[in-house]
């Protein structure tokens, strides 16, 4: 089974914010970034995964690694009220496709306030 996965890390909120809010936060630049223009549209603020080649358990641990040393600046944005997730997407080739995810892995993110949300296209 052929199976390509991809992550981006994404903090978002409704509304017009300053992204600057994130990126002090954090200590990173994101690689991509939204300002809402009004209350209805969101602000949002992106990094992309640096190796698509890695499975997406993999991923996931990298991003746990890379981030786990901001779980208090994470804790700080989410009580202020942004939605902080990994978006990941596992495209197949076949008619399906498999990701497995250890509880403990979960638990990782969950301490660092990450949602996860898996999208699955095959």
């Amino acid at each position: 089974m052929s199976q390509l996965d991809n992550s981006v890390f994404v903090i978002y909120r409704q509304g017009n914010f300053s992204i600057n809010e994130v990126s002090q936060k954090l200590g990173i630049k994101p690689d991509s970034f939204l300002d809402g223009e009004d209350l209805n549209k969101n602000s949002m603020w992106k990094l992309f995964c640096k190796d698509n080649n890695l499975h997406l358990e993999e991923q996931i641990e990298s991003w746990i690694s890379f981030l786990s040393n901001r779980n208090n600046a994470l804790s700080e944005l989410k009580e202020a009220g942004w939605v902080i997730e990994l978006d990941c997407l596992t495209q197949s080739s076949e008619d399906a496709a498999v990701v497995y995810l250890e509880s403990e892995l979960l638990e990782k993110l969950s301490n660092l306030h990450i949602n996860l949300k898996i999208r699955f296209w095959c």
